[in-house]
C-alpha cells in the first residue's frame, strides 16, 4: 500500500520542485512509519514504479538516494504538507510585453 500511495503521489506532481518535495515526503513518511531498516528497499521499489510511469526526475532522485543514502538536498526540500493536503506548485508567469 505504501508503494502504491507513494508512487501515485509523486507521479501526480507536475513540476520539478513539487516532485522533489513529494519524493522527500514519501521517504520520510515511510521511515517514520517503518524505520530506516527497510527504507533503501522501499526507495528501490518506488524507483521501479516511477520508472514505469515515466517520471525521470523522481527516478533520478531515488537512484541517487539508493546509491548514496540520504542526500541533504533531497531531504531539505520536504514539503510540510501531508499527502492528503497536497498542493500543486505553479511556476511564476513569465512577463509578457504590453
Amino acid at each position: 500500500m505504501e508503494l502504491a500511495r507513494g508512487s501515485s503521489h509523486i507521479a501526480s506532481m507536475l513540476y520539478e520542485q513539487s516532485i522533489h518535495a513529494a519524493v522527500s515526503e514519501t521517504l520520510l513518511q515511510f521511515e517514520a512509519g517503518h524505520g530506516r531498516e527497510d527504507l533503501q528497499a522501499f526507495a528501490y521499489e518506488l524507483l521501479g514504479r516511477l520508472e514505469q510511469r515515466g517520471k525521470p526526475e523522481a527516478v533520478r532522485l531515488l537512484r541517487d538516494f539508493t546509491k548514496q543514502g540520504r542526500p541533504p538536498e533531497l531531504m531539505a526540500e520536504t514539503s510540510a504538507l501531508s499527502m492528503s493536503g497536497r498542493k500543486r506548485v505553479v511556476p511564476p508567469r513569465s512577463k509578457q510585453p504590453h
